[in-house]
């Protein structure tokens, strides 16, 4: 096991998730850095969705719509979420879940709580 990996909990969370996406987790823990943000996000959105490596959502503009565009359902974004709750230590409303339309809102909701919860 990498030593960068004895910075997680003993019971990982990140467990089953791609090693790329745990460095980019603890990367943001270090640095604070929007974009290892991003990678964690969208990361654990394209593993609720069950989406291979080589559909990238991060790339994709901002204003893709979850359900429309990339066929994301309302409890792959909850899920989504969760486990982001789990992760950074904060708390998503259903209301502002349910405000969650585009890549862009996901985005936005998720580093506006991180960045006050810091």
């Amino acid at each position: 096991m990498p030593l960068v990996f004895a910075s997680l909990p003993v019971e990982n969370p990140l467990d089953g998730f791609s090693t790329g996406l745990v460095y980019s987790y603890i990367a943001f823990n270090r640095t604070r850095e929007v974009q290892a943000l991003d990678e964690v996000v969208f990361g654990v959105l394209e593993f609720y969705m069950g989406k291979s490596a080589s559909h990238r959502l991060r790339d994709l503009p901002g204003s893709t719509r979850l359900t429309r565009d990339v066929g994301c359902g309302l409890q792959t974004i909850e899920d989504t979420l969760c486990m982001l709750e789990m992760l950074f230590g904060v708390e998503f409303s259903a209301a502002e879940i349910a405000q969650v339309h585009t890549l862009e809102d996901l985005r936005q909701l998720v580093a506006g709580r991180v960045a006050t919860a810091s």
